[in-house]
Parts: C-alpha cells; structure tokens; sequence
C-alpha cells in the first residue's frame, strides 16, 4: 500500500471502536482482539463490544462518540430496498435507514469486516447501491468493505495488517495519519 493510498484512507482521528457479532467463531474473536490490541498498545482510545453486549442503539451511540468503527459479524444486503440492508448483530439487527438518521459529524473510518458489503446488485452493475456506499452517505469518509464472501478465519489477518499499516504510518508529533 502506497503512501498516497495510506493518507486517502487513514483517518485523522486517532479512536477505535470494534464490534462484533457475538457468534461463537475463535476467528472472529481473534480479529477483534487483535486490532483491540494493537490500538490500546499504541494509546489510541477503543472500546470493544462482544456478543449480546452490543445493540443496535448502542452501536449508533459509538457510531457518533468515535471516529473509526470496525465492524466484524454478518451483514444482510437488500437490493429491492437498500435502506433496509444491515448489520446483524447476536440478537437483532442496524439497518442503513437508522445510520443515515444519525448526526456522524466525527465519522472517518469504517472497516466492514463481513462478506460482500462493497458489492452491489447482479441487476444495477453500474449503481453503487450496498453498505459501504450506505456508510458514506452516512458520514463516513473513508470505508473499507468486501466484494467477495470471506471465510471468518482468513478475515483477521487482513483487518490487522491494514490497522498496523495505518500505525506505522501516522505522525506520532500530532497523533494523526499521515
């Protein structure tokens, strides 16, 4: 990843907050843990929410307290009515319609660790109309999403080789990206 690339999708606040779904998966477990890790072992603030500990409401909470999100469960994509794709979550769900109400005024970085949430419909090829580009509209400057199903074990290794890529490459004079 190039510097250029490293400053376009680097955000310029430095907080964390990881999510996860809840299921019993060691993979997902470990990507939270890890990238939990590697943010509190360099000083950034992060908050991390497990299993039924995470709702809806409380999702949108951290959505507008912190300027990163990563978000690491399934999602559910709906084409006919995009506003109702979401974020399932251990025992409910956050639909894009809920996001998009929300003032993300410190929005910047959202990671999307879940299968296919930059990919849009079969029957729109050239409409950008899936998670991602909800996250944007939302508020978000910057989000990092999927095209492809991805196997909980091998997401993990990607997410935490973007975050320290971001680490090493961040003003420590100034505590921003560069």
């Amino acid at each position: 990843m190039g510097t250029k690339l490293a400053k376009q999708l680097a955000p310029t606040w430095v907080e964390l907050v990881s999510i996860w779904r809840g299921q019993v998966d060691p993979s997902t477990t470990t990507e939270v843990q890890s990238i939990y890790d590697l943010a509190t072992k360099n000083g950034l603030r992060a908050e991390r929410f497990d299993g039924s500990a995470i709702t809806p409401a409380g999702c949108l909470d951290s959505m507008e307290k912190y300027s990163s999100i990563h978000l690491a469960y399934h999602a559910y994509q709906d084409a006919t009515n995009p506003l109702e794709s979401r974020f399932l979550f251990h025992n409910a769900s956050l639909d894009l319609s809920a996001i998009l109400q929300r003032n993300l005024k410190n929005a910047d970085l959202a990671f999307l660790s879940a299968c296919q949430t930059g990919t849009g419909a079969e029957k729109l090829p050239d409409e950008a109309v899936h998670l991602a580009a909800g996250m944007l509209a939302a508020g978000y400057r910057r989000v990092v999403a999927t095209m492809w199903a991805i196997r909980d074990q091998h997401a993990p290794d990607p997410a935490t080789d973007f975050y320290q890529y971001l680490l090493n490459h961040r003003d420590p004079r100034r505590w921003e990206w560069i």
